[in-house]
């Protein structure tokens, strides 16, 4: 049982040296990255970081928010969004 514990402890650090590998390119790339590297850090490990990306074909169609007074509106062909 001793040695598990000892593979799990060693574990641990190679686990987060890969997140760190993974993560570290994406917000360090960030032009404020220099100056703010705790905010861009911060920012990175939201889901608002990545949540953002391609949209994907949608129907055309309106959509009205009545708290905001907002009306949207996508219009889609074939291949892309309009």
């Amino acid at each position: 049982m001793h040695h598990g514990a000892e593979l799990r402890k060693a574990s641990i650090p190679a686990a987060l040296a890969i997140i760190l590998a993974a993560v570290m390119p994406g917000w360090c790339d960030h032009p404020c990255a220099q100056c703010h590297a705790k905010e861009v850090a911060g920012y990175a490990a939201t889901q608002m970081a990545h949540s953002l990306g391609r949209p994907t074909p949608q129907p055309s169609g309106k959509y009205f928010h009545s708290l905001s007074k907002t009306q949207f509106i996508i219009e889609s062909d074939n291949s892309r969004m309009v």
